[in-house]
């Protein structure tokens, strides 16, 4: 139940990403190609947040190894990357078609699996491959009137996205434990927050947008931003721990419906908020949205048992 619960609060956040993404960036109050850095700076920052909170509950912050923290504040800069391609990714797609890329994280340890560690890729596993890559397959193209065409920024993104989670799941695991978990978290957010004061810094775009956005409407934006990376971080927290208590697979498997609750989340969110849009998707193209998505979620099945 617990690793349940990481894709519905991740998937009330991808909603308030579409109105953060839709109300503010695609309705002009930010540039439209940097405004996204507003959002990943203030994700990252966050981070300084929950350093206390960590801190008071696992006070014992340097028990782990120099190597250990290097790990986890490295696994701080894949969240913070994932997350930027993934906000990208939603400025260009709908939100539950891109929340299913990360059924591809299974795909990508796999293959690291084969060629750097060695193991062995079962028949069952490559089934299941194919199904997941075919679910990735139609919700990769689109119809338009020269014929169907592959959405080439978004699936870069995404692969991008998606390789660089899975990678962090695994490197919080292999630098965290049960007992160490509040050290782990002090840690991997420590890299979150040096990723945020990097792009602050050295980014001027991010860094004007992230400033500029004070002079209109700062106070609504920050506090629904800060909402929203509440709920990430509490989704990813969650996730992490259930990684530790039960096998990565059922973890991975369970977060894999993160998409097709976006999608239910979305009709629900849309009648009793009149001003939610979830999508500009027509009828038919939500059905092949949900045959993709159900694709990739039946695959997993196959590679992770």
């Amino acid at each position: 139940m617990l690793a349940l619960l990481a894709p519905v609060v991740w998937a009330i956040g991808n909603h308030i990403d579409v109105f953060l993404v839709g109300h503010f960036i695609k309705g002009g109050l930010l540039e439209k190609n940097h405004g996204v850095g507003s959002l990943i700076i203030l994700s990252c920052l966050v981070g300084i947040l929950i350093l206390p909170i960590t801190l008071f509950l696992n006070p014992n912050i340097f028990s782990v190894t120099w190597e250990t923290r290097a790990i986890l504040i490295f696994v701080g800069f894949l969240e913070g990357l994932s997350v930027l391609a993934y906000l990208y990714a939603v400025m260009e797609d709908d939100v539950a078609s891109v929340a299913a890329w990360f059924n591809a994280i299974p795909l990508f340890n796999l293959v690291l699996g084969f060629f750097l560690l060695g193991e062995v890729i079962t028949q069952t596993q490559l089934i299941g491959f194919f199904i997941v890559i075919l679910g990735l397959t139609i919700l990769s193209v689109k119809k338009t009137e020269l014929g169907l065409i592959l959405k080439k920024k978004v699936v870069l993104l995404m692969l991008f996205a998606s390789f660089t989670y899975g990678l962090m799941t695994i490197l919080f695991k292999l630098g965290a434990d049960v007992q160490s978990f509040w050290i782990s978290s002090f840690w991997q957010y420590v890299g979150l927050s040096i990723l945020g004061l990097l792009f602050f810094i050295f980014i001027k775009p991010y860094r004007s947008s992230f400033l500029n956005i004070f002079k209109n409407k700062g106070l609504k934006f920050y506090s629904i931003n800060a909402v929203n990376e509440f709920l990430f971080i509490s989704g990813t927290m969650i996730s992490n721990y259930a990684s530790l208590l039960a096998p990565v697979a059922l973890v991975s498997l369970l977060g894999s419906f993160q998409s097709i609750i976006v999608v239910l989340f979305g009709f629900v969110f849309a009648f009793f908020f009149k001003a939610h849009k979830q999508t500009t998707l027509s009828f038919r193209e939500r059905v092949v949205q949900v045959i993709g998505i159900l694709c990739t979620i039946a695959g997993l099945p196959f590679i992770l048992f």
